[in-house]
């Protein structure tokens, strides 16, 4: 059956309303009949325009939905791409801020292990000088000590 477009009910309504008159008239009347056949022929012209109207539509709605899908799989990649690069910029910053907090446990390891390095050495200094005589050129042991603790600030 070819492609033939629908027949609305407004115009079947026509044609029944002129196939009664025609049909209870005299039907040497060809004037009517002629009217009847152009109705008809405008009717069908009027169907094949609002058909082509249809398919245009649905060109147009079809070619929409193309551009909203290739619209919505670029806004995914974008979100993708800016969410990634938010990771990686966490995770740079996660690693700074492990970096540093190294650093400030070296730091306060080492300030802690320096007092403790010049009273040994005090100490030792302590406990070693008393055995040496003060004379000339010779200095005291607490002059000696504290010398060396002067060494390790």
């Amino acid at each position: 059956m070819p492609n033939t477009p629908p027949v609305r009910p407004a115009t079947m309504l026509t044609l029944l309303l002129f196939l009664m008159t025609v049909g209870c008239a005299d039907s040497g009347d060809e004037r009517l009949a002629e009217m009847a056949r152009q109705t008809s022929r405008e009717q069908a012209r009027q169907n094949e325009r609002m058909a082509e109207e249809n398919r245009q539509i649905a060109a147009a709605s079809r070619h929409l939905v193309e551009q909203d899908a290739r619209t919505g799989k670029a806004q995914i990649e974008t979100h993708a791409d800016l969410q990634k690069s938010l990771h990686d910029e966490r995770a740079e910053i996660d690693r700074q801020r492990e970096e540093l907090e190294q650093e400030r446990r070296d730091i306060a390891s080492q300030r802690h292990r320096d007092p403790v390095t010049c009273h040994c050495s005090v100490s030792i200094e302590s406990r070693h000088v008393p055995q040496m005589t003060t004379g000339p050129g010779r200095r005291s042991a607490h002059a000696a000590g504290w010398r060396l603790c002067w060494m390790c600030h």
